[in-house]
């Protein structure tokens, strides 16, 4: 496998149709408003208050990255309208699609999961900015590991209430928002087998056809280096 590899993001997608929508709607009504009717109408306000939000929409969406994720002969990196991470391919123990299983069999989450070795190196180097959303994006994840957690009766209360500060197995100590972020991620390891979640709603590549492909390029820069050493 030739690196690097770009997977593109359609969290970008249709951002200037929303934007031109906007503008056209906004611009009809302007017309009609101004030369056949004496008076602003509900309907009148009710799409101007449209076209604005359709505008907005596309505005915030010019703002998400091209790409989601860019696989290089040195690791893994992942774009973030707040930030980008990046995680070396020696620093990743495992990838896989994290899934709960149940009367019913194997239910799959539409993320891809990555498991990482060393935990310090990798809280470490976490961009503080992208900790705090992503904070707020896994939450309903969160909610649903606590759910599904509860019903199997291996939930513990105190787990999925966010702390302050969290102290890994090593000693090292993490406070503030960064021990905020450290401690759920480790409360969803211990329930998913995963450090960092790559949604799959962000990508058209269908789920397994992306999870190959990160494999396959991890074990492609894993010979090269292989081969590299003396």
């Amino acid at each position: 496998m030739k690196l690097p590899i770009s997977i593109q993001s359609n969290d970008r997608q249709n951002a200037d149709i929303f934007i031109g929508l906007g503008l056209v709607i906004a611009v009809l009504n302007l017309l009609v408003h101004s030369l056949f009717l004496q008076q602003m109408y509900i309907v009148n306000m009710f799409l101007y208050g449209f076209a604005i939000a359709l505008a907005l929409l596309g505005w915030l969406k010019h703002g998400e990255p091209r790409n989601l994720l860019t696989l290089t002969p040195e690791g893994l990196l992942y774009w973030h309208r707040k930030q980008r991470l990046f995680i070396p391919w020696q620093n990743i123990q495992r990838i896989d699609i994290p899934y709960f299983r149940d009367a019913l069999g194997y239910q799959e989450l539409d993320y891809i999961g990555v498991k990482v070795k060393d935990l310090e190196s990798f809280y470490d180097n976490f961009p503080l900015r992208l900790a705090s959303k992503l904070l707020v994006e896994h939450r309903p994840l969160l909610m649903t590991v606590a759910g599904r957690s509860c019903k199997t009766g291996q939930c513990v209360p105190e787990d999925f209430v966010d702390a302050v500060e969290y102290k890994l197995d090593s000693g090292k100590v993490y406070k503030g928002l960064i021990g905020m972020f450290v401690n759920r991620t480790e409360v969803m390891q211990k329930n998913l087998g995963f450090h960092f979640y790559i949604p799959l709603k962000s990508t058209d590549l269908p789920a397994h056809k992306l999870l190959n492909l990160l494999k396959e390029a991890k074990n492609s820069a894993s010979n090269v280096q292989t081969i590299d050493q003396p």
